[in-house]
């Protein structure tokens, strides 16, 4: 610490200095925890994260045999796709990947094409074969197949036709906490799937969860997804925003699954409050408040009931060995009053006519 230095940290390297004096982290920030915004810099410099060792309580797999199921898992056609399938509409555009809306065919199905560079295709390949491997699920979207041409890769997957929770989440839109509970029942599901076969999705937010014309809840993008294996930790890049991520993840140290119900609280408080906590402040300093503030909790002005506020307990717990796996949440009396399905899509469709009223009205 150096109450001399404009970033209140002396002795840096020029690029953490940069780094620091465009972060937001302000002095008295540096001054007050001088640890943590060190790990801060080093997350924001590499994005370095660690997978815990310590998971003795299932049999895990070898790298090795990782490798092998996710290779065996992606399966790749030559084929050219369009002719298999004819491109409807742009859907949406993501990093690198542009989405479209398509229909096969033969039978009239509508699926959700995916294309990207073949610069992409290594990155594609685990994010498509860990989806693959674990897309049986009625919580996770299927991938139906992958075609790789000289010019672009194309992934066929599961559309869902109400798109990302995002588009049901804001300021403006009051989420009774029976729907709130639905969404966090769905997502326990698919990521307890998930864990169980000791895969982590790494990415749990409100644009990674898609929504079905039956209300249904599934999770997508694996493009951050990791395996557990029993082979020694390696660091592995992470790239994106921090607002969702948990505590230890930013800091660099070990972690396993429950990074992902960490995700699952901070998407919670998303519905509840129209965004997830610290929003407002740039990455890197939401990232550092993220370590060194207490865990996010409900509004009091909410009027929000007890069973949420200790649902949100057991999922924003910043020790996360005490914090919940999503096995355990499934039997929490908050998911026992989930909105049944009438209800939930009822609600999705008065807050999509919301969103385009406001939108015509220029408040949104």
């Amino acid at each position: 610490v150096d109450p001399d230095d404009d970033t209140g940290l002396g002795g840096l390297p020029d690029e953490w200095k940069a780094l620091l004096k465009e972060s937001g982290i302000t002095k008295e920030d540096a001054i007050s925890n001088p640890d943590q915004v060190v790990k801060t810099l080093d997350f924001g410099l590499r994005g370095s994260i660690r997978l815990s060792k310590d998971r003795k309580k299932r049999q895990l797999q070898t790298e090795e045999t990782v490798k092998r199921d996710i290779e065996n898992a992606f399966e790749v056609s030559e084929e050219d796709p369009l002719e298999t399938y004819q491109v409807v509409r742009k859907l949406g555009q993501g990093g690198s990947a542009s989405v479209y809306l398509a229909k096969e065919k033969a039978s009239g199905k509508k699926v959700a094409l995916k294309m990207g560079s073949p610069d992409d295709l290594e990155m594609l390949k685990n994010e498509v074969g860990l989806q693959a491997l674990c897309g049986r699920h009625p919580n996770v979207v299927e991938v139906y197949a992958t075609y790789v041409q000289p010019h672009q890769v194309c992934i066929a997957m599961e559309y869902m036709r109400r798109g990302p929770l995002t588009a049901y989440v804001g300021k403006l839109v009051q989420w009774p906490e029976a729907c709130i509970a639905r969404v966090c029942r769905e997502l326990a599901e698919g990521l307890a799937f998930l864990h169980q076969h000791n895969r982590i999705h790494r990415d749990i937010k409100s644009d990674n969860v898609l929504l079905g014309a039956q209300g249904e809840v599934k999770i997508a993008d694996f493009g951050f997804a990791a395996t557990l294996c029993i082979d020694q930790a390696k660091r592995q890049t992470m790239v994106g925003t921090p607002y969702w991520m948990a505590p230890e993840l930013i800091s660099g140290e070990a972690y396993d699954e429950r990074v992902d119900v960490w995700s699952l609280g901070v998407t919670a408080l998303e519905m509840a409050h129209g965004q997830p906590p610290f929003l407002g402040e740039p990455p890197l300093r939401a990232a550092l408040l993220i370590t060194v503030s207490g865990p996010p909790r409900l509004r009091a002005a909410g009027g929000w009931g007890a069973p949420f506020s200790h649902f949100l307990g057991r999922c924003l717990d910043k020790a996360s060995d005490r914090r919940a796996e999503a096995a355990e949440l499934l039997r929490h009396p908050f998911l026992g009053g989930a909105a049944p399905r009438e209800e939930w899509v009822a609600f999705l469709d008065r807050t999509l006519q919301l969103r385009r009223t406001c939108k015509a009205a220029g408040l949104a």
